[in-house]
């Protein structure tokens, strides 16, 4: 077992604060969500979302303990996030997915090839101007925004259903990207109200209605995501 002591300094006086990472926790926290998630959804594998240095506790010694003990798929937020991460995952596992769930400039669409990057997508003209702009195929997931409203197609009134699915269509259609993936974010998952529950399934039925217009279109993004942690421990059959 390795632990490490992260340093930063308080605004007052020469006081410190630390945070202690323990890799063998990080480890078994893991494999606990995940069994507890397997109980209803045996099939079922996990993207740990280290964006923002994982959360200011250390990508660095985060990551390596999550590759050793089975992670394989990644989350971000930005390219210059993905690119150092791929740089450590390089030493670790270098066959582990990366997903960045923010916005990449066109222009750094041969970065996301090379490397081997998966960009979120989140509507038909963000993702033709990355297509347009691509030499070489690039992996995406379409994202879908069924309530959170911050990105994504939307699909959050049954009203938007049939056009989201015919957008998604469409990307699909573009000669440089690759659909291997879909997803949504539950916005009120961690709020214990018999309406903030209605809501996320609501949510999560309003994701799964698209995902089966756009297989009758002939098009399956086959691997599917929509749980933060509060949904995973609630709502593990989603």
């Amino acid at each position: 077992m390795r632990s490490y002591k992260l340093y930063s300094s308080l605004p007052i006086g020469d006081s410190k604060k630390w945070a202690e990472i323990n890799s063998s926790a990080i480890a078994k926290n893991r494999e606990r969500l995940l069994s507890k998630i397997r109980e209803t959804s045996p099939d079922i594998c996990d993207i740990c979302v280290v964006k923002a240095d994982a959360y200011g506790h250390g990508a660095a010694h985060c990551v390596p303990p999550l590759a050793r003990a089975g992670c394989r798929f990644f989350a971000v937020s930005c390219i210059e996030e993905a690119l150092a991460l791929r740089d450590l995952l390089d030493r670790e596992r270098a066959d582990a997915e990366i997903l960045i769930l923010g916005y990449t400039a066109p222009e750094d669409a041969e970065a996301l090839s090379k490397k081997n990057i998966t960009q979120c997508v989140f509507s038909y003209e963000y993702a033709a101007a990355l297509d347009k702009a691509a030499k070489k195929k690039i992996k995406v997931h379409i994202k879908f925004d069924t309530g959170m409203n911050r990105i994504g197609i939307s699909a959050g009134q049954s009203a938007d259903l049939t056009r989201a699915a015919e957008d998604a269509k469409r990307i699909f259609e573009l000669s440089h990207l690759t659909v291997c993936g879909a997803f949504t974010h539950f916005s009120r998952a961690d709020e214990l109200s018999k309406d903030a529950d209605n809501f996320t399934r609501g949510q999560f039925e309003r994701f799964m209605k698209v995902i089966d217009m756009l297989r009758e279109k002939g098009c399956d993004p086959k691997f599917l995501h929509a749980c933060n942690s509060a949904a995973a421990v609630r709502f593990p059959e989603f």
